[in-house]
């Protein structure tokens, strides 16, 4: 039998509901975290971006992109339980995208679209770290399938904390999500200030 195919059997004979219960906040901070990475890298591309809707729509499709083989999963793969053996959840895979689209980002300095995909790859690589927080991901696949996540490594090195707080990996869920909200409300309250102020220099323009 194949490590795989070995893999796949320890995995169904432990069932999915722990799973998907363990997996469910991580699906929450995918797009919080690929809006803060669209924050943080929006400066750096202003002078090539001419549409900021699809610089953000491929940047935050890029971050759930992943988790789109859920619908396999559900329609006609039933007995995996787990979509993290699929190549869309392979770190390698989106490792050799990631560094495909840095390659075009480099060689067409002026052009918009290396940006989205770099963006897009960008964010589906770093669903793929914060996956591998509390579920194992096999990041050496398809050449292994050998586990590897922060909760198995933190028994190893700090257990105080996996076993003191066994839902700590939710606090990384909440972090993420409160520091996008916090990008989003000052982005708002900086659009308000630039809308009195522009309001406020037109007035001030149209009096004789």
């Amino acid at each position: 039998m194949s490590p795989r195919n070995n893999v796949l059997k320890s995995f169904r004979q432990r069932g999915s509901q722990n799973v998907f219960y363990r997996e469910f906040a991580i699906t929450y901070a995918h797009l919080p975290a690929g809006y803060i990475v669209g924050k943080l890298l929006s400066d750096k591309f202003e002078r090539r971006i001419k549409s900021y809707p699809l610089y953000w729509f491929w940047g935050l499709l890029g971050s759930v992109a992943p988790d789109f083989d859920y619908l396999y999963l559900e329609l006609f793969d039933t007995r995996t339980w787990d979509h993290h053996y699929y190549l869309t959840h392979f770190p390698m895979f989106w490792a050799i995208l990631l560094f495909g689209s840095l390659l075009w980002l480099y060689s067409k300095p002026k052009s918009q679209s290396p940006v989205f995909a770099f963006m897009f790859t960008l964010n589906g690589f770093i669903h793929m770290i914060l996956d591998s927080v509390p579920n194992p991901m096999y990041w050496l696949a398809p050449f292994s399938y050998r586990g590897f996540d922060v909760n198995l490594l933190l028994k190893k090195i700090a257990p105080w904390i996996v076993y003191d707080y066994p839902f700590w990996s939710y606090s990384i869920e909440a972090l993420i999500i409160v520091l996008a909200l916090n990008l989003f409300l000052k982005r708002g309250i900086a659009d308000t200030e630039t809308a009195k102020n522009l309001r406020a220099r037109n007035s001030g323009s149209s009096q004789p």
